[in-house]
């Protein structure tokens, strides 16, 4: 069957924290580096981060691996049966962003669908790799996860 999820019940705000941090390198490097590997042809897509914590000690090493604070509503607390669902990549320019869209459960699990917007190729961004991420709290469901991944162009936005 199908899981609620309600953005406005699950969540008290609409933060969310991206993290674009490439240690060890200086923003020379990043842009180089990633206009080679994209003109080279070496470059292969992005790579994937589809997770779920359902304990809080789970959520803690999760959060601390990817370098962001906590948001308000899960500082100090406990997960008090919920899960986290984490879905991110690795972009080789700016521009792309995340949204989960849909969890459903059916016989053999729960699918949660995520939608990636990617830049379209008139658009202009930052040519330097981003780490876009996206997590939601839902109630916890103790079923395998599958993650399903939608590709939508974003429009160009002028400034």
């Amino acid at each position: 069957g199908r899981v609620d999820y309600t953005p406005n019940t699950n969540f008290d705000t609409t933060d969310n924290v991206v993290i674009y941090s490439q240690a060890g390198a200086d923003i020379n490097n990043l842009v180089i580096g990633g206009g080679q590997r994209v003109g080279m042809g070496t470059y292969e897509g992005t790579s994937d981060l589809e997770t779920v914590a359902r304990t809080d000690e789970q959520w803690r090493r999760l959060s601390d691996s990817l370098s962001f604070t906590r948001p308000a509503q899960l500082r100090g607390g406990t997960l008090d049966g919920a899960m986290i669902l984490v879905a991110g990549v690795q972009a080789p320019f700016g521009g792309h962003a995340l949204r989960f869209v849909t969890l459903e459960q059916d016989s053999s699990g729960v699918e949660a669908t995520y939608v990636l917007l990617a830049p379209g190729e008139e658009c202009t961004s930052a040519p330097a790799p981003q780490q876009p991420f996206f997590a939601i709290k839902a109630p916890r469901i103790d079923a395998p996860i599958r993650f399903t991944r939608i590709v939508e162009e974003s429009p160009c936005v002028m400034n």
